[in-house]
């Protein structure tokens, strides 16, 4: 993750794998992660999972 300076940042923990705890109840796996937003401003999150599953996710804190 990226915070509003551009400077990479590790997450607070994970990403981890929800097996058998989650009750989101959908097709495939779902995976959770920790994120602490220690400053306001605009925060991108990359997520790659292999060469064809990539998501950018983009949030504002104030």
């Amino acid at each position: 993750m990226h915070d509003p300076n551009g400077v990479l940042l590790p997450l607070s923990w994970g990403p981890e794998p929800h097996e058998g705890t989650s009750n989101y109840d959908r097709p495939d796996d779902e995976w959770g992660m920790g994120i602490n937003f220690n400053q306001p401003g605009c925060w991108q999150v990359a997520m790659i999972r292999d060469a064809d599953t990539v998501a950018d996710f983009w949030f504002s804190v104030e």
